[in-house]
């Protein structure tokens, strides 16, 4: 009987595992230097590894192309990149967070080469 306890508390762990996860969608909003911010992120976490894409979280961009990013997650810090063209120029803005282990994330934003600064919270869909 302690054997099948044991067997059955071990095949479980894959699941717990899978549930601290921020994959899925996740509503971004936040201000740079005086815009706002309005994402809807997309996340794949494998691993440490973050994958995803992002577009306009407001209905009235339907034709938007999902914008892709990278980055990753330690411990209850998750980073994330991506490029964007503005006015002719690339920026790269960089997300950094400290998620709940669940469901919410607040965190800061950089945008390079313009040194613009902005904060950020983000709400899991579920």
């Amino acid at each position: 009987m302690k054997r099948l306890a044991i067997m059955l508390l071990f095949s479980a762990l894959p699941v717990l595992a899978a549930d601290n996860s921020v994959s899925g969608t996740w509503k971004v909003e936040g201000n740079v230097s005086g815009y706002a911010v309005d994402r809807l992120c997309t996340f794949k976490q494998d691993g440490n590894k973050l994958t995803g894409s992002c577009h306009n979280g407001d209905s009235n961009a339907p034709d938007e192309k999902p914008t892709p990013f990278t980055g990753d997650v330690k411990d209850k810090t998750v980073t994330w990149k991506y490029d964007v063209d503005w006015n002719g120029s690339t920026l790269t803005a960089t997300y950094t967070g400290a998620w709940d282990g669940d469901s919410a994330m607040t965190g800061a934003i950089d945008v390079q080469p313009v040194n613009a600064a902005g904060t950020f919270t983000a709400k899991k869909n579920k």
